[in-house]
């Protein structure tokens, strides 16, 4: 008989509902729609199959009126070794046959049932494994981490543009500050002094000197910027233009986290869409064996039937069965 657990439909089972109740508002409506029916015909699935169980266990447990049967079958068939007046063995063959038809009709109605309950449990196994969207789910996570390379590659470039602009505008904070106070601005307007000239009138020890020496390649790459000369206003144009910098790095920052953020969501949901997904067909297989279970055991009890003289290894077969479902209970307590 094939293996079945419930115990791996139940935790099936939760993983899907755990999945689904983490789900919850999503941008994939049509994955949502498709995960609310699974997780639903899973429920009533699980439910259905532990009623299968619980009807099929009362068929094989009321077995009182085929032992008497078979009794009655058995008397008559040694009887019938015995028996040497025609009239009497065809009376008693006809006795047998009578015994027979009861039981075997009996047989068949339980059997019809079962067959009924497997056919049930296959067809519910294949709605819930209808749905056809793993590759879209897969092309969707595939594309959401590339979207999350790019964007890792641009936050990474910006916040060094940003961390770079930051301390250009430091630089010039205390560069404007130390030419303002050696009166630099004062005696070069017309050209940019160099670094010489700038170390030349700043005091060796003044702790400021490197800055001041470093805004004036700060100063020379924002040309387009600042123009021809070198005064307080212009370099206070190109510290207001740094400072632009800044804000528009912090935004465009602020706007590829957002987009980030919402790459994760997404991932998160279609974590659990795929989880949904792929969960399904664990619950299925199950669900499939028990069915097959069904199968085998009413295709056994019909070759019991065409083949044996007497009821004795269908009682047994039914016994069998009865021991096989209620093991499959019991491990599930």
């Amino acid at each position: 008989m094939p293996n079945v657990s419930l115990q791996v439909m139940e935790e099936s089972k939760g993983t899907i509902r755990t999945a689904y109740q983490n789900l919850a508002e999503t941008q994939y409506p049509e994955f949502q729609e498709s995960c609310t029916a699974i997780y639903n015909r899973v429920n009533d699935t699980f439910n259905t199959t532990n009623n299968t169980i619980i009807e099929i266990k009362a068929f094989l447990d009321t077995t009182s009126a085929l032992e008497g049967l078979n009794r009655m079958i058995k008397n008559k068939q040694e009887e019938l070794e015995t028996e040497t007046d025609p009239a009497e063995i065809e009376n008693i063959q006809n006795t047998i046959n009578r015994l027979r038809e009861e039981g075997d009709e009996k047989l068949n109605e339980n059997n019809e049932a079962i067959t009924s309950k497997a056919t049930t449990l296959t067809n519910e196994s294949s709605n819930i494994e209808f749905f056809d969207f793993k590759q879209q789910v897969d092309e969707e996570i595939q594309e959401l981490n590339d979207d999350l390379v790019r964007i890792d590659g641009d936050i990474a470039e910006y916040e060094e543009k940003k961390k770079k602009a930051e301390e250009d505008y430091e630089t010039l904070n205390v560069a404007m500050d130390v030419y303002e106070e050696y009166n630099i601005f004062e005696f070069f307007s017309d050209v940019i002094p160099t670094a010489e000239e700038i170390s030349n009138m700043i005091d060796a020890g003044d702790p400021r000197l490197a800055a001041a020496i470093l805004a004036l390649e700060i100063y020379k790459d924002l040309f387009d910027v600042v123009g021809d000369g070198f005064s307080y206003m212009q370099m206070d144009s190109a510290r207001d233009y740094v400072y632009n910098l800044i804000t528009e790095y912090t935004r465009e920052l602020e706007r590829l986290n957002g987009e980030k953020n919402q790459i994760n969501i997404n991932l998160n949901d279609l974590s659990h869409i795929s989880t949904i997904e792929s969960e399904r067909f664990i619950f299925t297989e199950q669900v499939k064996n028990l069915s097959q279970g069904y199968t085998i055991y009413t295709e056994d009890i019909q070759s019991l039937m065409n083949t044996d003289v007497n009821y004795d290894n269908v009682l047994i077969r039914m016994g069998e069965m009865f021991t096989y479902l209620n093991n499959l209970s019991l491990n599930n307590a």
